[in-house]
Formats: structure tokens, sequence, C-alpha cells
């Protein structure tokens, strides 16, 4: 996408950003300050004044240095927005940044009692219109042009330079015109200080063509710059209502303040293009600091999913290992013990299923995977999981006792997510259990009613618990327990059981282990009828050797 159609699409560029209402109201109040200013001249517009030789090179100089920066930064924003109203409204300004240097040398006593350059007592009288003729020109030419674009590329910058050789070649064209041969040139000045009719009807042009220019934009204005530029269009009308019908001649008070006006004609919107564009850059520096702290978030998610799905994995692939050991171990005897090399191979199969549900467990924390949910017996959920792990269980000597509710409602949920965190939490146990020697390795899981609309899945253990200072942490990411712990494990079962509406707590176990609570809210899910649960009864060999004491009972509240 080209640079202009980027700062389009961000609202960033003034040309094409729209006013916020405390801009309308700081162009209100510059109006009304102008209004003030021009009511309290009335009255006293034509009272005359000492001539001040000197004041016409200082103003003028200055709207030059004015103009000439305020086309600099036009032709800039076309460079990036490519309109040609932009380069037509920046050659007018390059306009006026030009005209005003004969005009200088040609007023009478600026430099010289007549003008320099041939001029006659006509010449910077007629330079003055030809300046605000073609201002106001320029700025209808703004408004028709609308949005019209030219072709990104060398193109544009060709643009600006044949523009510019135009107005060069035009205010020379004019200069010579009005020192050329100045007694063909119509009167304009009686004298140096009273005006002829004739200046009045060329004023009175220019002012009605700025008037038409005001009423346009008024009505097809829409960009912070368009508000500003109707601002000067009023100054400037303003201006040329005083020499057109308020003053009789120059150096009087009304004139003096004309060209004041002319040189807030000339700043204004030089002003509010170098005030946008410093609150732009602001805005744009934000945005660089938002992009780059949301691109190191980026980076950290990445670093988490990597670790989680190491943390996760590595169970897995240890079990897959140990019993391809233990099938290679079965094989190598003799005769080969084909029963135990098949139970092992059965477990590499199941090993081999989690690792891949690891990856899905670990992609839905990421993603919306509400589609993947599905109604849940919580009670058949338990026994799988403990399955996947009664070998773990044995070869730690970790007795397990399974207390399960009857009729518990069904939980829409994502299974493998689930089954998940009860494996980490069972995983967990199993590690803090792996040192105690001085009394018996119990697991304790139980699944019950909270109330009418919550299943709590309480998973506890007879380790050595957990330090209190650290309750309200251990849920943090990189924050663990263990020696080689990644502190991840806690974190995700955290994320995947907020991501089901639920909660989970830990605790102080009543045997000075840990307990860990999985509180899930039913709500008003629909719930699957006793003909579609499965079994709550464990099998012998579901969960053999894993010695299982299971209490059941029906809620009654």
């Amino acid at each position: 996408m080209p640079d202009g159609e980027i700062l389009n699409e961000l609202g960033i560029s003034v040309a094409t950003a729209s006013p916020t209402l405390r801009e309308r109201e700081l162009a209100l109040a510059v109006v009304v300050g102008i209004m003030v200013g021009f009511g309290a001249l009335v009255p006293f517009a034509n009272t005359h004044l000492p001539r001040l030789d000197s004041f016409i090179p200082t103003v003028e100089a200055i709207i030059a240095v004015t103009s000439i920066v305020t086309a600099v930064l036009l032709f800039g924003q076309f460079l990036f927005v490519r309109s040609l109203a932009l380069l037509l409204l920046g050659g007018a300004y390059f306009f006026n940044a030009l005209i005003v240097v004969p005009h200088i040398l040609t007023f009478p006593g600026a430099f010289a009692p007549s003008g320099l350059l041939r001029a006659g007592s006509q010449s910077a009288a007629w330079l003055y219109i030809f300046w605000h003729l073609g201002f106001s020109g320029a700025v209808i030419g703004y408004v028709f042009l609308g949005d019209t674009k030219v072709a990104d590329g060398p193109s544009m910058s060709r643009a600006i330079l044949c523009t510019v050789m135009i107005v060069v070649s035009l205010v020379c064209v004019l200069t010579w015109s009005v020192t050329g041969d100045t007694q063909l040139l119509p009167t304009l000045f009686r004298d140096e200080t009273s005006f002829a009719p004739l200046a009045i009807f060329a004023t009175g042009a220019s002012l009605l063509l700025g008037v038409a220019a005001l009423v346009l934009l008024w009505q097809w204005g829409r960009s912070i710059f368009d508000m500003w530029l109707m601002v000067m269009l009023l100054t400037f009308i303003m201006e040329l209502v005083i020499n057109t019908v308020m003053i009789s001649g120059r150096f009087t008070l009304g004139w003096y303040f004309s060209r004041g006006l002319s040189v807030l004609v000339s700043a204004i919107v030089l002003i509010v293009m170098l005030g946008e564009t410093f609150a732009l850059n602001t805005k744009l520096m934000r945005m660089s600091m938002l992009l780059q702290r949301e691109r190191n978030n980026s980076f950290a998610k990445v670093e988490v999913v990597v670790a989680a799905i190491a943390h996760e994995v590595r169970q897995p692939l240890t079990s897959i290992s140990m019993r391809a050991t233990g099938a290679r171990r079965w094989l190598d005897r003799t005769p080969p013990d084909l029963d135990e090399a098949r139970a092992n191979l059965e477990g590499i199969d199941h090993a081999s299923t989690r690792a891949s549900e690891v990856f899905e467990t670990i992609r839905g924390l990421f993603v919306n995977s509400d589609a993947e949910k599905r109604l849940l017996d919580i009670n058949s959920l338990v026994l799988h999981t403990l399955r996947l792990l009664s070998d773990e269980l044995k070869a730690h000597s970790i007795e397990v006792k399974l207390q399960q509710t009857c009729d518990l409602p069904s939980f829409m949920g994502h299974q493998t997510q689930l089954q998940e965190v009860i494996l980490n939490l069972v995983q967990n146990a199993i590690d803090a259990m792996s040192s105690v020697s001085d009394r018996p390795r119990t697991l304790l899981i139980k699944t019950e009613r909270h109330g009418h609309e919550e299943i709590v899945i309480s998973v506890e253990d007879t380790g050595p618990g957990i330090d209190p200072e650290k309750m309200s942490t251990i849920f943090d990411k990189f924050v663990s327990t263990k020696f080689k712990g990644m502190g991840l494990g806690l974190a995700i079962c955290k994320s995947i059981v907020e991501s089901h509406r639920g909660q989970l707590a830990v605790s102080s176990g009543i045997n000075g282990g840990a307990r860990f609570d999985i509180i899930l809210s039913t709500g008003p899910t629909a719930r699957l009828s006793r003909n579609e649960l499965p079994s709550l009864k464990p099998s012998s060999d579901m969960l053999s050797p894993v010695v299982v004491a299971q209490t059941s009972h029906f809620d009654r509240g």
C-alpha cells in the first residue's frame, strides 16, 4: 500500500484527518478574535496615520517567508496524499511568496521614491490585484479538484517541479507587464494615497472570488486543513473588505490593519500545519511505541508457547522412552514375555496420543476452540486420566483414593484441555510425593457438587505441601516450586480452567500436602441422561494395580 493511502487509512494526515471538537472550538475562538478586532476597527478605519516607508518591506518579507515555508509543507503533503488540490494550493502559496518580491521593489517609497524595476505609480497596485486574484482563484481550484489523485512515482516530483516553473514564469510575466510600459496601465491610484474607482472594482472582484471560495469550502470541506483554510479565507475577505469599502487610500488605520491581516492570512495555514505536524508526529511516536510493545508481547507469547510445549510434551516423551526400554527388555528374555511387551507397546501408543493432544491443548489456548467443546461426564474424564498415569502411580508406590459423586450434571467443555489440567495436577502430586518416606503416599481425588450449578474436582496429596508465602503466586508464569520446573504447568492449567468459566484454587491439604480444586460452572447447560453416560464403576484393568477406594452418593440438596 502506498504511503499516502496508509496515511489516509490511519487518519494521520492534516489534509485528510477530520477535526475534533476541541479543534473546532479553537478555530471558532480565532474567528471570534478576528471579528472583534475588525469590529473595533470600523469606526476608525479611514483615519490617516503617518507614513512609514519601512512598513511594507517588513510586512511583506514576513509574508514571503511564511508563504514559502507553507508551500514547502503543502508540497510535502502532496507527496504523501497525492492530491492535485494540495499541489495547486502549494503553488498558490509559492506564487504569494514570489509576487510580494516585485511588489516590495515597486512600492513607492519602500526603496526608491517611485519604486525600483522602472516601476510607475500603478505598478505595485496592479501586482497587489494580481496577487489576490490569483490566490482566490487557486483556492476555488483547490475545492473543485477535491480528491483527484495522481499516480505514485517519479511523476509526482516532476509535477512539483513543473508547478514551480509555471509559478516563476507567471510572476516574471506579470512583473514585466506592470513595469515594461507603465503608461499603458489603467489607473488604480489618483495619487499616492487615494484610490481610483477601478481599484474598487478590482479589489471587489478578488473579494467576490474569496467569498465564492469560502462558500464552496463550507459546503465540501471535511478535513482539519479545510477548516483552517476557511478561517484563512475569512481573514482574506476581511482584508479585501477594508480595502474595498472602508478606506479611501493608503496609510490609513484600515490600510495598516489590512496589511496586518495579510500577514495573518499567510501565517494561519503555516501555524496550523506546523502544529498538526508536531501533534501527528507525537501520535506516530506513540503508535510506534505501541507497535514495539505489541511486538515484544508477541515474542513473549511465542516464548511461552515454546516453553509450554516443552513442558507438556516432556512427560509423554519420557513415558515413551521408559516403555520402549521396558518392551525391549521383555523381548530380550528367553523366552520373550510377549504379554508384558504388548502392554508396554500399548503404553507407548497411549503416550504418543497424549503427546499429540498436548499440541491441540496448547493451540486451544490461543485460538477460539468453542466449536470443539462438547458435553462431558466429569467422572469418566477423571477415570480416563488416571488410567494414563497408572504406571507412574504404581512406580512411585502411590495409593489412589477416588471418591466420585454419582449423578453429576454434564459439563460443556474441551475434553483434551480439561484432561491436561487433571494430568498436570496429578503429575505434580506424584513429583511432590516422590521425596516422602515418613508417611504413606496417598492421592485423594474427589468429584462432588458445590451448590446447585458447580462441580468440583479435588486433587489432594500427602507431599510436603506449598510454602504459604508462595500460595499467592503459584499460578504465575515462570513461578515454580520444583528445582527444574519451568513454572508454566499451573499457569496453563489456570488459563484452561478460566477459559471454561471456572476457577482453579489451591490450599493446604488435611494431611499436610497440597490441595487443588477445579471449580466448574455447569450453568443452564443440558444434561446427559443416565443411559448416555459411561459406567462410573472403574474396572480392574483400567486402574490396576492402583488401589481405588470409591464412595458414591447422591446429592439430595
